[in-house]
Order: C-alpha cells, then structure tokens, then sequence
C-alpha cells in the first residue's frame, strides 16, 4: 500500500500534558460527524513529536487499520465508526467475540463461527491462538472439535470407552465402580482444559494439569489416577 492509499493519519490529543495519548483519524461520509477517530493505547512525547514516524508500535497499529478499512471495502461489508473499530480490533488481537460468534483472522481471511453456549469461551480463545502461531493452523478444526465436547478426539474416544462402544485390554466390560472413576478423571481433564486432545500431551501439560488439581485441593492419589486416566492407553485399561 502506497503513502496515497493510506486512509489514516496519527494525531495527539490536545492538551498541555508532556505525555498524551496518540489516537488515528480517517475520514469519509460514511461515519457519523464525517470523522473517525480509533484510540490507540499508546502514550507519546508531546514535544518532538513526528506523525509522519510515529514509532513502530502506532505505525503497526496503522497498517492494520488501513488494512482493516480495505479489507471492509473489499467485502462490501457495512462502513460506520462502529463496525470498523471492530475490525481493528479484530486485526489487532486475532480474534473477538461478537455476540455468540467468534471472528478469527486467519492469514487473509476473517472465520466467523457461531459457538454455543457451554463452551469455555477464554479456554478456546487460548487454543485458537496456539493454533493461530503454527505453520498451518486448522482453527476450524480445532473449534468444531471444541464444540462437539471432542467427538472422534479425547473426549470422543473417553465417552465411547465409559459407554462399551470400545472395550477394555481384556474385552471384558468396565465395571461401575472403575466407570465411576473414570468419569471423575473425564470431567477433571474437561473442566480443565476443554479443548484438550491427544496430540498436546506433553510434559507441559501434565505439569499444568498437575498444578491445577493442587490449586483445585485434589490429594496426590487422586491427582495421580487422573493422570494415569488421562493417556490413551490409560482410558482403556
């Protein structure tokens, strides 16, 4: 994007303060007063002070907001003051929750899904920026996976092996009070991380999980059967 494209430009707030805060200015008849005005956290030096180098943290934050302008008007999505702070929001962070939906910047792309309710909204929205930082992400999948309770996953695999669609080692089926067990290890492991799977079963996270059942008042023989029930080779023995 040229210096010609750009439809933002930094300005300070008024005043007399050493310190101010540095706010971005667009524009165009589609917001109300013919203004839009997008806060941007920062605090600068009043005096010395260059728009035209504002620092590296407001011109990042201004490169988003352009492109967060142009990707609206790509799409043809509706242009007010509100729907675009909530782009650059969106840019900025990743991701934002919008009612029931969760927006997610992907790449080029901003995924939209619709999320239920019963879902640990703060634990998916750290998994989905694990996901995020990978090579090749697979939010979608992740997200579906979250929302079917782990279907085909962890929590798949451990509700078919309490409900005998899977038997044990031996063939035999489990008994009620090793079913009763193994249940009070599924909804720790669930109520811990929700959108746990086979793949992230590393030393991090048993240390993590183990840190959480002492915080949560689990005594050291019930933090070690959680454990042992946790693997795949422990649910269905």
């Amino acid at each position: 994007m040229s210096e010609t494209d750009e439809k933002f430009s930094v300005k300070l707030r008024s005043g007399q303060d050493k310190d101010t805060l540095a706010y971005l200015i667009c524009y165009g008849r589609a917001f109300k007063g013919g203004r839009f005005v997008y806060p941007t956290g920062i605090k600068v030096p009043r005096k010395g002070f260059n728009e035209a180098r504002p620092g590296r943290q407001i011109a990042a934050i201004k490169r988003l907001a352009n492109g967060a302008y142009n990707a609206m008007l790509d799409e043809g999505a509706s242009l007010n003051s509100v729907s675009l702070r909530n782009r650059i929001d969106l840019f900025r962070n990743s991701l934002q929750w919008i009612g029931d939906e969760l927006h997610v910047v992907n790449g080029d792309r901003v995924e939209k899904y619709l999320v239920p309710d019963g879902v640990d909204r703060e634990d998916l929205a750290t998994g989905v920026k694990g996901e995020l930082v990978k090579a090749k992400p697979q939010v979608k999948k992740l997200i579906e996976k979250t929302i079917s309770g782990g279907s085909n996953e962890l929590f798949g695999f451990w509700e078919d092996v309490l409900s005998g669609k899977i038997k044990p080692r031996n063939g035999k089926s489990l008994r009620k009070s090793t079913i009763r067990s193994k249940r009070q290890s599924l909804r720790a492991v669930r109520e811990f991380r929700p959108t746990a799977n086979f793949e992230g079963m590393d030393r991090k996270f048993y240390n993590d999980f183990m840190a959480w059942m002492r915080e949560q008042e689990y005594d050291e023989n019930t933090c070690g059967k959680n454990i042992k029930k946790h693997s795949a080779s422990g649910i269905i023995e």
